[in-house]
């Protein structure tokens, strides 16, 4: 079985703070001489994310 994906909503400040803080896990886990693969995927998928697109719904044209 697959694990299920999640989906979250962030705004851009929000977005920027995680990857500092991810940022700041890798730079300790480094070093710590630790493996520093998922945190660094987990960076690349937050920064690579793309950013959420409005719904709009077409206006009717006037009659």
């Amino acid at each position: 079985m697959a694990d299920p994906k999640r989906v979250i909503t962030l705004r851009d400040r929000e977005c920027s703070e995680l990857v500092e803080y991810l940022m700041e896990a890798r730079n300790l886990r480094i070093e710590e001489g630790k493996p520093t693969d998922r945190v660094c995927d987990l960076m690349i998928k937050i920064i690579d994310s793309p950013p959420e697109r409005e719904i709009r719904v077409p206006e009717r044209a006037a009659r």
